[in-house]
């Protein structure tokens, strides 16, 4: 019993290692899609499993995200396409959906024979919550029936803990680079008014502000415009 114990904590502590360096890998990554990669990359190594692909929500729309391997497209699609799987339950119900044979698996009539033809045989879908909402997917496949023994389901729910967490992170990151971005586009746009128009800092703000509020187009974009052209669009009276 002391054996099997001390093998356990063995198994713990190699996990933990493999989580600690998947971890410092998806953190690592310069944008959005790089992290998302390594994570599909990262969840192969640490689950044992022989493809990832990866779901998430984007603007109300279900979207394949990330691959491990192009292997995995034409199944990602495939559950888009026929509006069934287990990443589109785990989804929606938020929990981890695992078969262990999808030759027997019934829930996907028009799914399941495609991955079957496919080659790949055994599923695990876990669920990627950010703030208390399920936000994706990681999708783990192997081409043997059975390849999720019950360490692989934890490793799996352990690491997308880790996921979710960098990916969190990776969109907090961009938006602020995409906030900072804006800004400095805004200034520049300022800058070109107050000489073009001899307006203040003030007033050049509210000119972009008026043009963007009555055209209903976004700050930024009206900026865009006044870089590019040197003036307001349709160079209207500014005061």
């Amino acid at each position: 019993m002391q054996a099997d114990q001390e093998e356990n904590d063995t198994v713990d502590t190699s996990l933990a290692r493999e989580l600690a360096t998947a971890a410092r890998s998806m953190a690592d990554q310069p944008d959005l899609q790089a992290t998302l990669d390594t994570i599909c990359a990262e969840a192969v190594a640490a689950v044992g499993a022989d493809a990832c692909g990866m779901f998430l929500r984007r603007k109300g729309a279900v979207q394949a995200a990330a691959l491990s391997t192009p292997e995995l497209q034409a199944a990602e699609q495939a559950q888009i396409e026929a509006d069934e799987g287990p990443c589109l339950d785990t989804l929606r119900l938020t929990r981890t959906v695992h078969v262990r044979d999808l030759r027997d698996e019934r829930r996907w009539p028009r799914w399941s024979p495609r991955m079957v033809g496919l080659g790949w045989l055994s599923v695990l879908s876990v669920p990627l919550v950010e703030r208390d909402r399920t936000s994706g997917t990681l999708n783990l496949v192997a081409r043997a029936p059975g390849g999720f023994a019950e360490e692989a389901v934890e490793a799996a729910h352990l690491f997308a803990e880790h996921a979710a967490l960098a990916l969190a992170s990776a969109r907090a990151e961009r938006s602020l680079g995409e906030a900072v971005g804006a800004r400095h586009v805004i200034g520049v746009a300022q800058g070109i008014l107050m000489e073009r128009y001899g307006l203040d800092v003030e007033r050049s703000f509210d000119a972009l502000r008026r043009h963007s509020q009555q055209s209903n187009t976004k700050l930024r974009s009206i900026a865009d415009h006044v870089i590019r052209h040197r003036r307001l669009p349709g160079d209207d009276a500014v005061g």
